[in-house]
């Protein structure tokens, strides 16, 4: 099975998808045409700073996807996390219920770049006994 997982960003404080999330779903959306992903993995919850209302990252991931006729049957919310750690930690266990061989990470240049919680060094070294599990990841200049 191949999956994608779109990690998440802070809610705006007015409640609504942050740009920069928006962005990641765009390119799931260009990516999932070159991958035909099986499932996708939406990631994050409420968040550690909550804005006006208690919607997760994820479930605006899904309004804002379910607006663009995106299709639904492959998406999966992933809303317990707050954390980059506790999104790679929970996508896993996921993928892992789905058996999943392949898993491609969609997330902004700059997310994957980031010296401290780098989100694909967190999930190599979870999937570091996983050998039969191929990681990628899909980004692009925002």
């Amino acid at each position: 099975m191949k999956i994608a997982i779109v990690l998440g960003h802070r809610n705006n404080s007015a409640g609504t998808i942050s740009e920069l999330c928006t962005e990641r779903l765009k390119m799931l959306i260009k990516a999932d045409r070159i991958f035909d992903f099986d499932k996708v993995i939406l990631s994050g919850g409420v968040g550690l700073f909550r804005g006006k209302n208690n919607f997760s990252e994820a479930s605006l991931m899904y309004r804002y996807l379910k607006e663009r006729n995106f299709d639904l049957t492959k998406l999966i919310l992933e809303e317990r996390s707050n954390t980059t750690k506790e999104n790679v930690k929970y996508t896993l266990e996921i993928a892992d219920r789905l058996k999943a061989r392949e898993i491609v990470v969609i997330t902004s240049i700059s997310h994957r770049q980031r010296k401290l919680l780098n989100p694909i060094n967190l999930f190599k070294k979870r999937l570091q006994n996983h050998t039969d599990i191929k990681l990628s990841v899909y980004s692009e200049e925002l």
